[in-house]
């Protein structure tokens, strides 16, 4: 259907290029008759006349710029009109979701931006960390961006909206909440809600590989799912949280955490690559359900530093292979289960219970 309307237009773009050529004829036309025709002099036009004939040129011209320029812009004016107003807010948290972000001192600034253009602001004033931006225009399918901007605190939520009111718009300070309220989310709508703003905190490559800023974790909203159709890394200890409902499905994409994993919801591997590559201090691999954490393949890898990994609950499947090259990984007394090859080329692994099937 869109592909129609884009020939349509190019058609009547050609037509309003012969209608104003035409008239640029005529117009030499006219010229030429008043110009000598013989030795004489004498004109075939008035020179009043030719004067009218420009003027009317001029006037056809100006119709023709003005009917192509609506013409063009039609699909962004269709756009705006079919844009829904809708309010957004939320509570700011300076963890993940337990206490509030307090504003009473110092105000903290809320930014928002469609589709990585900047749309509102709102402060924080109290304790509550509550915010709202009211008046928003969106589609279905829009990329909204909420950040905390030039402030101590940092955080950052982006969505596919539904295009409606939504008020549990949160921000988890040192986390970036991915959500989705209609469909999924991917690497590519976060590089569309990415408006290059140091305060947001992750950074999308050419091929749709995204990297999260150090120090911050990525937490997947309950119910929603995120598929990157890219690699995913976190850095600096960040960890990476699938809450409750949530799906996270790599599609067979690499992953790199460089904190810990915590899975409440589910992961769907794609028979890809989980690497867990910390430098330092200790780390957990954690599941609710004993199918939660089935990996494919996966790799301890601390680079030659102190890293720790912990299995903190339920048995651990792994339907390809586990390859340990550095850091250590405990596995505190749960089945794990590995189906294809165990290697170890360095660091530690501590066996309590451990099964090759």
């Amino acid at each position: 259907m869109e592909n129609n309307y884009l020939k349509n237009q190019k058609v009547i773009y050609k037509l309003l290029v012969h209608l104003k050529a035409l008239f640029c004829k005529n117009l030499a036309l006219e010229y030429h008759k008043i110009t000598p025709q013989h030795a004489g002099g004498t004109y075939a036009t008035p020179y009043s006349q030719f004067i009218r004939q420009i003027r009317i040129t001029q006037t056809v011209i100006a119709i023709v710029l003005f009917v192509g320029g609506v013409i063009f812009s039609f699909p962004k004016l269709h756009q705006t009109i079919a844009a829904t107003s809708v309010n957004f807010s939320g509570v700011a948290y300076t963890d993940e979701g337990t206490s509030p972000l307090d504003g009473t001192a110092v105000n903290k600034t809320v930014y928002l931006s469609v589709n990585g253009v900047y749309t509102g602001t709102d402060e924080i004033t109290d304790n509550t960390g509550a915010w709202a931006i009211n008046s928003v225009s969106v589609d279905s399918g829009d990329i909204i961006t909420v950040y905390l901007d030039n402030e101590t605190e940092e955080a950052t939520t982006v969505f596919v909206s539904n295009e409606t009111t939504q008020s549990n718009i949160n921000l988890y300070q040192n986390f970036v909440i991915v959500r989705a309220d209609t469909g999924s989310i991917s690497n590519a709508n976060l590089d569309t809600g990415d408006d290059t703003d140091d305060d947001i905190k992750y950074s999308v490559d050419i091929s749709d590989n995204v990297t999260f800023d150090s120090g911050f974790h990525l937490h997947i909203w309950a119910g929603d799912t995120y598929a990157p159709a890219g690699t995913v890394a976190t850095q600096g200890g960040g960890d990476i949280h699938i809450t409750s409902s949530a799906t996270f499905n790599t599609g067979g994409n690499a992953v790199t955490v460089n904190g810990s994993w915590d899975n409440d919801g589910a992961y769907v591997h794609g028979n890809g690559l989980v690497t867990f590559n910390a430098s330092s201090g200790t780390h957990t691999i954690d599941a609710d359900s004993p199918s939660d954490d089935d990996f494919y393949n996966v790799v301890i890898n601390d680079g030659g530093g102190t890293a720790h990994w912990d299995l903190t609950s339920q048995p651990m499947q792994i339907d390809g292979n586990l390859t340990i090259t550095d850091g250590e990984i405990d596995l505190n007394n749960y089945d794990t289960y590995v189906e294809g090859d165990l290697s170890k080329t360095g660091g530690a692994l501590v066996l309590d219970q451990v099964s090759s099937q």
